[in-house]
């Protein structure tokens, strides 16, 4: 289900507009007085942008809060005024993101929603949330790991995947031995990491963390270990779909007809989420070489290939026997870097040469728990893995 969505609310008339309350004008930064609300300064003709963020009273109460920008934009035919409301949906409804949240809970988050703006001076009523534009959401869903896999295998083996060289990777590691990928371009990006491991963190610091706002939930680190069946390890997949363009290219690939008005009613759907988190490890997937969980020897592999293609040219399995023994150190992007086939043409002929030769089945299916889990698309809830 979404995590963090961004709703843009356009204001049509500011000497007429009920939406954001004049009194809570100088709480903003810089203040709405002269950008909104009259008397207008003289550099009002210029381009404004305000922000109000959750304050120290805010977090000292722990109460999570939405992000609200504003903006004054010179357009042709005079101004556009637009508020944006950022804000996580499971932190509203349960003051944490590792429970989610269900379709039918859609109503009550609008809520609780039009409430918490309320305390900041915004007025919008639950069936104006409901009617609002999005303009970004992110799809997530925590992977629950009861068994001997721990999300910094499953990561550390995805980030062995032919990422195309036009998307951005950030590969972190944890002091604790968590891990975080990170695929990215300006519209859209991927995001795998360690959940339990990203808080952790942030009791420290959130400086380069994949996830923000996580001082509103870190009690969920001594609940965790007092309450919880152990283990419990969470891998946390998001798809992160920051413009408008980027969510309807998105649901056009998936042959999904989504409104063209796009409102939180038309997104908050258990289907969309589930179709574009099953797509986005697909892709994933299928860009991950068949030897990229072999940990047998370069010696050993090189025999596996002879037999397997008992025709095959020495040279033939000289050549993949070396490209696997780059790949398992450095992945298959960074190997193409390497070998220099930056070039489309270059790098389609040397993954043809591999795809010649039959490859040993992969020993571990490293992708099995998080098919199963976006499968079935049951919403985490923490009561579910409680000790006995």
């Amino acid at each position: 289900m979404p995590d963090t969505i961004v709703l843009a609310v356009k204001i049509k008339d500011p000497l007429t507009q009920t939406i954001i309350d004049k009194s809570f004008a100088n709480k903003w930064s810089p203040s709405l007085n002269g950008v909104l609300f009259p008397p207008y300064d003289i550099s009002s003709s210029k381009n404004k942008k305000c922000t109000l963020n959750p304050d120290r009273e805010d977090k000292e109460r722990g109460q999570y809060m939405p992000h609200l920008t504003f903006y004054k934009q010179v357009v042709r035919s005079g101004f556009l005024y637009i508020l944006y409301i950022s804000f996580s949906a499971p932190k509203v409804l349960y003051g944490n993101n590792l429970e989610e949240s269900r379709q039918m809970e859609l109503p009550v988050l609008c809520s609780r929603l039009s409430a918490l703006l309320s305390e900041k001076g915004v007025h919008l009523s639950v069936e104006e949330i409901l009617k609002s534009e999005v303009k970004a959401i992110h799809y997530g869903k925590n992977v629950v790991l009861q068994n001997w896999m721990s999300p910094r295998q499953i990561i550390n083996y995805v980030s062995k995947a032919d990422i195309p060289l036009k998307k951005n990777t950030d590969f972190v590691r944890y002091k604790n031995e968590g891990m975080a990928l990170h695929i990215y371009t300006n519209e859209r990006s991927l995001c795998l990491y360690d959940k339990l491991e990203e808080l952790k963190k942030a009791k420290l610091t959130e400086k380069g963390n994949i996830e923000k706002d996580n001082q509103y939930q870190l009690w969920l680190l001594h609940h965790i270990g007092k309450v919880i069946k152990q283990p419990f390890k969470v891998l946390r997949i998001e798809s992160r779909l920051e413009t408008k363009k980027a969510i309807r290219d998105c649901f056009k690939k998936l042959k999904i007809k989504v409104p063209h008005s796009l409102t939180l009613e038309d997104l908050y759907k258990e289907d969309l989420g589930k179709a574009v988190l099953s797509n986005e490890i697909k892709m994933l997937e299928e860009n991950i070489p068949v030897f990229s969980s072999c940990r047998e020897p370069p010696e050993n592999f090189a025999e596996y290939i002879r037999i397997l293609n008992p025709k095959a040219k020495a040279e033939n399995i000289a050549f993949v026997v070396g490209v696997m023994t780059i790949e398992r150190n450095v992945g298959m992007r960074n190997t193409r870097m390497l070998l220099g086939a930056k070039e489309s043409a270059k790098w389609r002929n040397i993954k043809n040469k591999l795809e010649r030769l039959a490859m040993p089945n992969m020993p571990i299916d490293y992708l099995a728990e998080i098919h199963k889990q976006i499968e079935s698309f049951k919403p985490l809830k923490l009561e579910d893995y409680l000790k006995k």
